[in-house]
């Protein structure tokens, strides 16, 4: 028996690991690309914006892994269903309910993991993410670029380009500053530039050096081009940044003690997630079977279907609860008292009605 479990343990975790990784993947690449592109986060460094993505990672494991599992325990037994090794070991006396058990044995960390991260890593992460970008957003103009890229500005109302600039944002070379206003478009180039503060005022100023100013006048149709050695361009004033915090970063012992519907609905959210990982492996083990030959991947649109079905129930209930549709004791349970009474008829299916008689006692 225990060379059966290693077996079946080694067959799921060997697909649950390679899907997980693939899918990882694709959605960190995806993440980056969204935030690169996310307004007034164009500027941010390397280090904090690879920060965001790995504290990002939490949330988006708490859906990753139930996928994993349920699509890696359909795989593997549905190969095993397909060359008829699954049939040698019902000759031996393993059934459906034996499966059961020992997919369980991967389920049960998995989930209790979930559990984890949904009610604890996930908050702490998004109130870390939060944290940095007000720090980043309460930064001066110059301190949010980055060089060798034109970055627009909604402090401005322009465009700026620097070639290089030093780690203390202070000394920079090769400055371009586009303005629009509507009475004058300015175009400002310059060979190097410096940011100040006027400790009398408490104002930052960048000082250009060695450079042109053109001024477009649009109603008189003039152009006007001045050089100068010296350019003073007034920052707008530093604002503090507050960045409202949503609820995935409230803590457990917050949203327990909320009359908030939107807060309750939240809780129920991280108190049902980890079942899903147990239910989904479940079900995987059910759905599984196949003719032999039939092929492994036979089941997989319908399993695919029967997830999406199952999230997007939960979401959808989350929604109702939010709305004051439904009850809060009804919440999301329904949807998880649903997929059990799936799981049930599957067994009932393959299993029969005597074997539940037989089991607790009631028939010969």
């Amino acid at each position: 028996m225990k060379v059966l479990n290693r077996y079946l343990l080694t067959e799921v975790l060997s697909g649950f690991f390679a899907v997980l990784i693939v899918l990882f993947l694709v959605l960190v690449a995806n993440m980056i690309s969204r935030m690169l592109a996310e307004e007034g986060m164009a500027g941010m460094d390397m280090l904090p914006l690879l920060q965001i993505v790995l504290l990002k990672m939490p949330r988006d494991l708490v859906t990753l892994l139930p996928f994993s599992l349920f699509i890696a325990v359909l795989l593997a037994y549905s190969r095993l269903y397909s060359e008829s090794e699954m049939y040698a070991l019902s000759a031996c006396g393993i059934g459906p309910g034996d499966l059961l058990r020992h997919v369980l044995w991967t389920a049960v960390p998995i989930s209790l993991l979930v559990a984890v991260m949904v009610s604890f890593v996930s908050p702490w992460s998004y109130e870390q993410i939060y944290q940095l970008e007000e720090d980043f957003k309460e930064k001066s103009i110059v301190q949010q670029l980055s060089a060798g890229q034109f970055q627009e500005t909604d402090q401005t109302n322009g465009v700026i380009y620097i070639q290089s600039i030093d780690d203390s944002a202070q000394h920079m070379n090769q400055v371009f500053v586009h303005t629009e206003t509507p009475t004058e478009v300015v175009t400002v180039v310059a060979v190097r530039g410096e940011q100040r503060r006027d400790n009398n005022s408490n104002q930052d100023y960048v000082i250009l050096f060695s450079g042109q100013r053109y001024s477009e006048l649009p109603q008189e149709s003039l152009m006007r081009v001045t050089d100068f050695e010296e350019y003073g361009v007034l920052l707008p004033a530093q604002k503090e940044v507050s960045i409202q915090r949503q609820r995935k970063s409230f803590s457990m012992t917050r949203l327990w003690h909320s009359t908030n519907r939107q807060d309750m609905a939240e809780l129920q959210w991280r108190l049902v997630t980890p079942l899903g990982p147990i239910l989904l492996a479940m079900l995987a083990v059910l759905m599984s079977k196949v003719k032999p030959r039939q092929g492994k991947y036979s089941q997989l649109v319908p399993a695919m279907l029967i997830y999406l079905t199952y999230y997007n129930l939960l979401a959808v209930s989350r929604s109702w609860i939010e709305q004051g549709s439904v009850p809060v004791w009804l919440g999301l349970w329904w949807v998880n008292v649903l997929l059990v009474a799936v799981l049930v008829g599957l067994l009932f299916k393959q299993m029969g009605f005597r074997w539940m008689f037989r089991r607790f006692g009631l028939g010969r």
